[in-house]
C-alpha cells in the first residue's frame, strides 16, 4: 500500500517543480528576447532614450527571472526528496542550464552598462576638451544631448 503513495508524492513533487519551471521557461525567454532587442538597438541608429528603456526592459526582465529562478530552487529544496534519482538528476541539470542561461544574460546586460558608462565618459572627455580648447566659452554647448 505505501508504493503507490510514493510515486503519488513523486507526481506531485514533479508537478509542483514542472510549473515552477513554465513560469521560469517563460520569463527565460522573454529576458532573452530584452538582451537580443539591447544588443539589435544598440548596435543601430537608435536614440539614447529608446536604448535606455531596452536597457531598463532588461533588467527588470533579468529581476523577474532572477526571483523565478530562487522559486525554483526552493520548489527543488522542498521537493527534491520525493523525486526518483533519475528525475532528480534532469532537474538538477535544469536547474544548472537555468543558471547558466541567467548568468549569460546578466553579464550581457552588464557588459553593455559597462560600455554605456564608457561611451558617456569619453563623451564628457571631448566636451572638457572642447571648452579647454574653446577658452570655456558657449561654443562647447553644440551637440550637447
Amino acid at each position: 500500500g505505501a508504493k503507490p503513495r510514493v510515486e503519488i508524492m513523486a507526481d506531485d513533487a514533479g508537478a509542483v517543480l514542472a510549473r515552477e519551471h513554465t513560469k521560469l521557461k517563460k520569463a527565460l525567454l522573454a529576458a532573452q528576447q530584452a538582451v537580443e532587442r539591447l544588443e539589435t538597438t544598440e548596435s543601430s541608429a537608435h536614440t539614447p532614450a529608446e536604448i535606455d528603456g531596452t536597457s531598463r526592459d532588461v533588467g527588470q526582465k533579468l529581476a523577474t527571472l532572477q526571483m523565478l529562478l530562487a522559486g525554483l530552487r526552493g520548489a527543488w529544496d522542498q521537493h527534491c526528496r520525493g523525486l526518483t534519482m533519475s528525475k532528480q538528476t534532469v532537474w538538477r541539470q535544469r536547474l544548472d542550464q537555468t543558471d547558466q542561461e541567467y548568468s549569460r544574460l546578466s553579464t550581457s546586460h552588464a557588459s553593455y552598462l559597462a560600455r554605456k558608462g564608457a561611451r558617456e565618459a569619453q563623451r564628457q572627455e571631448r566636451q572638457e576638451l572642447l571648452q579647454r580648447r574653446g577658452g570655456g566659452g558657449g561654443a562647447g554647448g553644440a551637440g550637447a544631448g
